[in-house]
């Protein structure tokens, strides 16, 4: 971890804890603070209270999809942060249709630590 580099603050929403741990342990060695939120109007909450860099987010959720959410988000976050989207589906109308939405990357679930750190990488710049 950079000792002189400002930590960047990611959300990741997602309603198994399961995927929470994993995110946070595939991410432990990178400069990164993590927030939890486990469905939608959960994760807007905390958009409306704070700023993210990053926000991981699983397309499926109990209240809204990954879309429904991008689509809230674009009223109260400014600046608007880059979104993950993770599902296990795979359609590739639906990878299109949510990057169209706003999403800057999409993952494949189950999801590969080297293809997350990649993409986490890449879209804060780290």
């Amino acid at each position: 971890m950079p000792g002189n580099s400002i930590a960047k603050k990611l959300l990741v929403v997602d309603d198994q804890d399961e995927f929470h741990q994993l995110i946070k342990a595939i991410l432990k060695d990178d400069d990164v603070i993590i927030a939890d939120a486990f469905d939608g109007d959960e994760a807007l909450e905390k958009v409306k209270q704070e700023r993210y860099d990053l926000i991981l987010l699983d397309l499926m959720m109990p209240g809204a999809t990954g879309g429904d959410f991008i689509r809230n988000t674009l009223h109260h976050a400014i600046p608007l942060p880059p979104f993950v989207v993770m599902s296990s589906m795979n359609d590739s109308n639906l990878v299109k249709n949510i990057l169209g939405v706003g999403a800057s990357a999409f993952i494949h679930k189950p999801v590969s630590a080297i293809e997350l750190r990649e993409a986490v990488k890449k879209l804060l710049r780290i």
